[in-house]
């Protein structure tokens, strides 16, 4: 094995030189899973917005925004914090696939920086 090519069973150290086909579809897999749970997380988001602009007073809103959701997602903070989840796993696989050349490299730099703002919007729900 050549000095430059790094043994990386993860996945996580991606050089373009070296990149095999293998370690780039596992690296395409986990931008396709950054952006898949930055859409979860965004539609969640977008619901939310919908059920406020819908809804009179805040427990009509409220029931809106649950009625898209089982019951078991009903409590205070529940969606709140499964969408925090979603986005700190979005930013994490999207900053792994950043490494990926061309148009992979600009899907995952759009689903971080997106993920990264549902994030603190998520946050800031919070307070």
């Amino acid at each position: 094995m050549p000095h430059h090519i790094m043994h990386d069973p993860l996945g996580l150290i991606i050089s373009n030189k070296t990149m095999n086909v293998k370690s780039e579809n596992l690296v395409r897999l986990k931008a396709y899973g950054g952006a898949m749970c930055m859409f979860i997380a965004l539609i969640i988001q977008v619901i939310w917005i919908n059920a406020f602009n819908a809804g009179g007073t805040h427990e009509e809103r409220l029931a809106i925004f649950n009625n898209f959701f089982p019951k078991f997602l009903h409590g205070g903070y529940t969606l709140t914090f499964v969408s925090i989840g979603l986005c700190i796993v979005a930013v994490v696989l999207s900053n792994i696939a950043i490494k990926l050349p061309t148009v992979w490299k600009i899907i995952s730099l759009i689903t971080l920086i997106i993920s990264v703002f549902l994030l603190l919007l998520n946050l800031y729900q919070l307070l």
